[in-house]
């Protein structure tokens, strides 16, 4: 397990079986190479090396394109040794081009506001979460938010529950955009996106399905979707990516 193994993590951090509705198990025993049928006709999870070369069973299971509070559109495939994520692929389903062209009008403020409130929601804070949608309509309705977007800075940093909930959650290796900062973790991110919400700082073209599976790599199944929220905007389909 990782560092951050003991933590109690709340429940809309974890996907659920329900959310993996596209997921796949998949290989043979070790038994004559033969898959081993499974109650449900499900194939017994094949064995490997995992990164502290232990033989664990290699479960693959997808999450996206279409998940709640997950970047839509973004779709990781993920090749799981106990809670640990060993290797990931990622891809995004793309929308047509007119649905693309339609859906590109800049919207700075609530477009960072819009990951603040999805990472408070996965964190497990709900009434930041609901403060901060309040103020996202508020911005969509035209009005001049910058105090309530400072009150709110304010509000997140203060909370020490869920800085210890955040800190150390998808480091990132190498820089991914203006909103991605080399070395920055979820909680990072977030201070970082309420900040561009204040001054009002266009969002930085995303991270690549590439660098959000990367990013991934090695954390355990219950980080991922923080680590991810954290990082790519909530909707991959119509935003081009950057690194």
């Amino acid at each position: 397990m990782s560092a951050h193994g003991c933590r109690h993590l709340p429940a809309a951090a974890w996907t659920t079986a329900a959310a993996w509705t596209t997921a796949a198990v998949g290989g043979t025993d070790d038994g004559g190479g033969m898959n081993m049928p499974m109650p449900g006709g499900l194939p017994e999870a094949s064995r490997a090396d995992d990164r502290d070369g232990l033989r664990l069973d290699v479960l693959t299971l997808q999450l996206g394109p279409a998940l709640v509070d997950w970047p839509a559109g973004l779709v990781l495939r993920l090749a799981l040794q106990g809670d640990v994520v060993q290797r990931c692929e990622g891809w995004v389903h793309a929308p047509d081009e007119t649905s693309r062209a339609i859906s590109t009008a800049p919207f700075p403020i609530p477009s960072h506001l819009d990951v603040a409130a999805t990472v408070l929601r996965l964190a497990g804070d709900a009434r930041r979460a609901a403060h901060t949608e309040r103020v996202l309509q508020d911005a969509l309705g035209g009005r001049d938010v910058t105090g309530q977007v400072q009150a709110l800075l304010r509000m997140v940093r203060r909370s020490r529950p869920l800085r210890w909930q955040l800190v150390g959650v998808g480091v990132a290796q190498t820089g991914g955009g203006a909103d991605v900062p080399a070395a920055s973790d979820a909680w990072d991110r977030l201070l970082l996106r309420l900040a561009a919400a204040e001054s009002g700082r266009p969002p930085a073209a995303p991270p690549s399905p590439a660098y959000l599976a990367a990013l991934v790599e090695g954390s355990e199944i219950a980080e991922v979707r923080l680590a991810v929220a954290s990082t790519a905007p909530t909707d991959m389909a119509r935003t081009p990516a950057g690194v």
